[in-house]
């Protein structure tokens, strides 16, 4: 299964180093969090061969500058819903303002995905 996000926001002062954190739990199988700081790309691959996450980076690129913030992100993860009753997965995705998930949530979200097919 593959899924694109683009998480939606505005940030109000302007931002050095931001860090993130990224929950993707479904059922049983995947229940994976992962932190880390906020501006660079990064790739990070699921225990068991069971998928891969891209995070794209803040667009504005760092340090975030006041005005409009977007943050993308995509999954291939193989088993996501697989061993949910009703085949969903959920993702939570939070942006704060300062180093190690400290500070504010600049962006915050809890998406739920219905898998299909």
């Amino acid at each position: 299964k593959n899924f694109s996000m683009t998480v939606v926001g505005n940030s109000f002062e302007k931002i050095a180093n931001p860090s993130i954190s990224m929950r993707m739990k479904d059922g049983t199988e995947i229940d994976t969090t992962v932190r880390d700081e906020g501006c660079g790309e990064h790739k990070y691959i699921f225990p068991l061969d069971s998928g891969v996450l891209f995070y794209d980076g803040p667009t504005p690129k760092c340090p975030i500058s006041v005005g409009a913030l977007n943050v993308t992100f995509t999954a291939n993860v193989v088993s996501l819903g697989r061993s949910s009753p009703d085949g969903t997965a959920e993702v939570t995705f939070k942006m704060y303002d300062e180093p190690n998930q400290q500070g504010n949530c600049l962006l915050c979200t809890v998406t739920t995905l219905t898998m299909t097919g």
